[in-house]
């Protein structure tokens, strides 16, 4: 495991349930879902809807997106995803630490505008010397093209490069088709696998701070 890393020159995060911890946050987006379904007649409560999300997300489909569309009611009702009740994973930042001695470390995520200002107030954009952000380039994953960008702006190779991130089907697979290796995450509501496919991550972790294990 020690030669997977060491020969990475660029360490590349995903945010959401990678870096930063979303339970609050789909909790309270699931009882704003649900509250708006009921104001139109469907009958459900917070929980079913959270649990519709994450049985939506192990099918390595979009959470979202998809478990608004289940109920039949249009997209333009859909509450708006807030960045509100997002708290850092508690080894994130000794972890960051330890990594930034090694390696160059950048974000490529799909989150909306204001990312960097985000970072910075949970105390982690020092760390990084590339940031790419979906809402700000007009790619998002699983579209290849944004791990394009990122790996250009980085100016690095893919096969010089590591992708840290939660989901198979938004993270791993679309950094592995562009070449670089990857570690999946166990945390979060995304997809412990893909179905149909033959492409697995290089590393699998339970935990951010398990990367410290691996030097």
């Amino acid at each position: 495991m020690r030669g997977l890393l060491d020969t990475s020159l660029w360490s590349a995060y995903d945010v959401g349930s990678t870096l930063i911890d979303e339970t609050v946050s789909y909790r309270r987006f699931a009882n704003e879902c649900a509250l708006v379904l009921r104001s139109h007649g469907k009958q459900v409560s917070a929980a079913e809807f959270l649990e519709k999300m994450k049985e939506i997300a192990a099918l390595g489909e979009a959470p979202i997106r998809s478990a608004w569309s289940w109920y039949g009611l249009p997209a333009s009702l859909r509450p708006r995803w807030k960045h509100v009740d997002e708290i850092l994973y508690p080894d994130v930042i000794p972890t960051l630490n330890y990594l930034s001695q090694f390696y160059h470390l950048g974000i490529i995520a799909n989150q909306g505008r204001g990312l960097e200002e985000r970072l910075e107030v949970f105390g982690i954009r020092h760390f990084f010397d590339r940031i790419i952000c979906s809402e700000e380039i007009g790619y998002k994953k699983p579209n290849r093209a944004i791990f394009d960008v990122a790996l250009a702006d980085a100016n690095c190779r893919a096969e010089d490069a590591i992708y840290i991130g939660d989901r198979m089907d938004n993270d791993i697979l679309p950094a592995k088709a562009v070449g670089m290796r990857t570690v999946h995450i166990l945390q979060g509501i995304g997809p412990r696998d893909c179905p149909n496919t033959r492409l697995e991550s290089d590393i699998t972790i339970q935990q951010l701070s398990d990367l410290c294990s691996l030097f």
